[in-house]
């Protein structure tokens, strides 16, 4: 028994044996930010109180943001609160009623208030810990809970001011967050808090995972506009899989990212900020209206299948002064929910730019969610995107496949609404297609093929194909962006794709697959193992049953299809 609590239970007259109490619990109440130099009161409340005589409990604090001013008993008219205990960032408080006639305290009551002046920039966390509570009859129990309150305290007025309680462990009751600050309590370090305004602090006890694990989880509360995750916090989460989690939304980080956004809080005040706007279907179709409806050479419309969410990160050092993260060296995947459509291959995850115009970033469908890989943050949203050209008409046999990569921004039409499926592709148009299915990014500057001039439609994407490792030259040095492409080269081209997605080469079964073309002994050497690796895995059909056609020019129509077949896969 600590010294503190020796001496309050020398006050409390000795009576008749301890009789059974409910168990209680305690949280913290304090506001949602601050400005440095002014006050900051820190509450500290008992929720089912059963004859509560006398306490001891422990307050820690960051003593860079925080400085201890004062502190008042709030119970003492009817008792005795001894001098605080002040060490480094920890104070020790005690309390005892007075006489034997005096009640213990049911219910719920304020048992403390403290004063603390800000000193500092950045998120301030107060914790509650080694609880003990006393009854008249001398019983003490001991709460195994903690309890956390987080404090902004920034010169920028920019969230306002609110409660956090937390105090939950033991057998007590548990607390809820109002207000813009956080606060989380906690037995065995899982806590589920309800945070509310705009502005909510994370916690070590509000992350799952992490210690331990590879992944880790951080909420992100349905009722919140911005997440603030503490330089400490961060700490924790550096080199783990995170997941952002909303309520409609969810983000995983890699761990790569994670690790370089901890490399970025280097002062004690430091933290990341979160920021999602929620768009109603309304103002998403207001954004969406800016832009161009359609692609080149086409008809069509975009329009709202989900959610709709901008995303704003940022690094803030211990001052406040914000540094934007604009791109991220991993891509991080989004999930958004999607709206029930029948049309899912035309529904996907789009980028908004500020000019309403958008971006196809992919559309993985689990259930109700669709997801997708991005390598910056901005709005976001589920569309349905639809395109039309006058020469391909709902019966013709590649009218999804030629469609969805309209809608996707990979295929362009031709003009006047027309699509040409029956041209041959040249080599710089499936060069273009191929790198926009990939999401490469094109480049800018001298080429590796002198027929490709540098400023051409086609020459960033041809670069970013020959450096991605999924084209060559056809000879000395010779692109021949004009020339058309053949049915094989296709096969190759796609199974150099595959692998770049993969991650690995074509498997020796898929190389050695058999195929039913009696036509084989016309594929050249070089495209032998491509074409069948390309069969085995459901990227190419025969031109009939029985017939490939290597040497044969390869058409719009069915280089749409074939590249339809892999975003699929």
């Amino acid at each position: 028994m600590s010294i503190l609590l020796a001496a309050v239970m020398l006050l409390i007259p000795v009576s008749e044996a301890a009789s059974a109490a409910p168990a209680p619990a305690l949280s913290l109440e304090a506001p949602g930010t601050a400005q440095p130099g002014g006050s900051v009161s820190v509450t500290v409340k008992g929720d089912s109180l059963a004859d509560l005589y006398a306490y001891e409990l422990t307050l820690t604090y960051d003593p860079q943001k925080l400085t201890y001013k004062s502190a008042v008993y709030d119970l003492e008219s009817t008792g005795y609160g001894l001098p605080v205990s002040m060490a480094d960032g920890k104070l020790a408080f005690a309390f005892t009623k007075l006489g034997d006639q005096t009640a213990g305290t049911d219910g719920s009551h304020g048992l403390l208030t403290v004063t603390f002046v800000a000193a500092g920039s950045g998120p301030a966390l107060v914790k509650l810990s080694g609880i003990t509570l006393i009854d008249s009859k001398l019983k003490s129990v001991k709460l195994e809970q903690t309890a956390d309150a987080s404090i902004m305290i920034s010169s920028n007025q920019d969230a306002g001011s609110g409660t956090g309680t937390g105090g939950s462990g033991g057998s007590g009751s548990s607390g809820s967050d109002t207000g813009t600050g956080s606060s989380s309590s906690s037995q065995s370090g899982a806590a589920s808090p309800a945070a509310g305004g705009t502005q909510v602090i994370i916690t070590p006890e509000m992350v799952e995972g992490g210690a331990g694990s590879s992944t880790a989880t951080v909420p992100f509360p349905a009722d919140a506009l911005e997440i603030i995750i503490p330089n400490e916090v961060m700490g924790l989460l550096s080199g783990h899989v995170v997941t952002i989690s909303g309520q409609t939304f969810s983000l995983d980080i890699p761990s790569s990212v994670s690790s370089a956004l901890a490399g970025r809080l280097s002062s004690s005040g430091s933290y990341i900020s979160l920021k999602v706007k929620p768009y109603s279907p309304e103002e998403a179709s207001a954004l969406l209206s800016s832009g161009s409806a359609a692609g080149t050479g086409t008809t069509g419309s975009n329009k709202i299948a989900g959610q709709t969410f901008g995303f704003t990160l940022s690094v803030k050092n211990g001052q406040g002064a914000a540094t934007p993260v604009e791109t991220f060296g991993s891509p991080l995947t989004l999930r958004l929910k999607g709206d029930s459509s029948p049309d899912r291959s035309l529904t996907g995850i789009y980028y908004i730019d500020e000019t309403g115009n958008t971006e196809f970033q992919g559309a993985k469908w689990e259930g109700d969610l669709v997801s997708a890989p991005i390598r910056h943050f901005s709005v976001y949203s589920v569309l349905k995107v639809t395109r039309e050209f006058k020469d391909v008409s709902a019966a013709h046999w590649a009218h999804e496949a030629i469609q969805t990569l309209a809608a996707r921004g990979i295929a362009d039409g031709s003009g006047a609404e027309r699509f040409e499926p029956g041209r041959k592709v040249t080599r710089a148009e499936f060069s273009a297609m191929l790198v926009r299915m990939l999401r490469l990014p094109e480049h800018t500057g001298a080429t590796a093929f002198k027929d490709v001039q540098s400023g051409s439609w086609y020459a960033g994407a041809v670069v970013a194909a020959y450096e991605a490792g999924l084209v060559n030259g056809r000879s000395g040095g010779v692109f021949d962006p004009g020339g058309t492409l053949t049915r094989q080269e296709m096969a190759v081209m796609l199974t150099k794709a595959a692998s770049y997605l993969n991650g690995s080469a074509p498997s020796p079964a898929d190389s050695g697959a058999a195929v039913p073309f009696k036509d084989m002994n016309m594929i050249a050497a070089w495209a032998d193992a491509a074409v069948r690796s390309a069969y085995a895995q459901g990227l190419i059909q025969g031109r009939t049953a029985s017939e490939f056609d290597p040497q044969a020019a390869l058409t719009r129509a069915e280089a749409a299809q074939a590249l339809f077949r892999m975003a699929e896969r």
